[in-house]
């Protein structure tokens, strides 16, 4: 007899938890949304970044601490910073470093 009453309890709440949630819901922004044709106003987009590394050709790192260097093929993507970290990461463990060497070379080489 007691289950009726606390099986609809929580019912209750859950229904009225569930109505507080989307009543605080927010909307987009509906200049975000607008077509092209009605931003006429609005700044033009920010001109894209040239990419580095990858236009000029190979890249040569020096490893920190030694007279050897690590060859970053043409054509790798080095657009971003987690670009960069992740193909200095990738080539720097294929030369074989490991560990404290792959961090500073990794951090000489991304920054």
């Amino acid at each position: 007899m007691i289950r009726l009453p606390i099986a609809f309890f929580l019912l209750a709440g859950s229904v009225a938890l569930v109505a507080r949630t989307q009543a605080q819901a927010q909307s987009p922004n509906p200049v975000l949304l607008a077509p092209p044709a009605a931003r006429i106003g609005m700044a033009p987009p920010a001109p894209p970044i040239p990419r580095t590394g990858s236009s000029r050709g190979s890249m040569y790192v020096q490893i920190p601490g030694s007279a050897r260097t690590v060859t970053i093929p043409s054509g790798t993507r080095f657009k971003t910073f987690h670009d960069r970290v992740a193909a200095c990461t990738h080539y720097g463990a294929a030369s074989g470093l490991r560990s404290g060497k792959l961090n500073a070379f990794v951090g000489s080489c991304a920054n």
